[in-house]
């Protein structure tokens, strides 16, 4: 259990922040500039958490692998949001739907992660791979009710 943990880790980091960010939503709120700060601060600590520490591994019966390419990939991708948050902190910290924008955002790029799966799927011969990655992709695609909410309020 304890392999499986540390090989999602990247996937599990960006789901625990897409959680703080709904809780911060439900509850009575955070200024955007200190909630704009904790994304970006969880976002840097993601990174190295995906470049580090990755072994090769099958789980779920050949459905997630693990490796050192996908985690080079994920960090990559983990790199470009968290650059995004920096390039565009001033306009988030005058929007009023900051929280949305950032689960947005979260939840795609969980959803890459998902592709990322699936595109090694056919590469590993797996079909429970191609299982788990469309999971994935459809957790990060959910997002679409939240895009057109979004787009509709700003």
């Amino acid at each position: 259990m304890k392999e499986l943990l540390l090989s999602m880790k990247s996937e599990l980091v960006i789901t625990v922040i897409i959680f703080i960010l709904l809780l911060v939503k439900l509850g009575s709120g955070m200024k955007n500039a200190t909630l704009l700060s904790l994304v970006q601060a969880l976002l840097l600590l993601s990174i190295p958490l995906t470049l580090w520490g990755n072994t090769e591994g099958r789980f779920f019966d050949g459905m997630f692998l693990s490796g050192g390419m996908a985690g080079l990939q994920k960090a990559i991708l983990g790199t470009a949001v968290y650059l995004i948050t920096l390039l565009f902190s001033d306009w988030l910290k005058k929007t009023e739907h900051l929280t949305e924008f950032l689960v947005l955002m979260l939840s795609s790029l969980l959803g890459m992660f998902g592709n990322l799966l699936y595109g090694c799927a056919g590469w590993a011969g797996s079909k429970w791979l191609i299982l788990v990655g469309r999971a994935l992709v459809g957790l990060g695609a959910a997002n679409g009710t939240l895009s057109m909410s979004y787009i509709t309020r700003v």
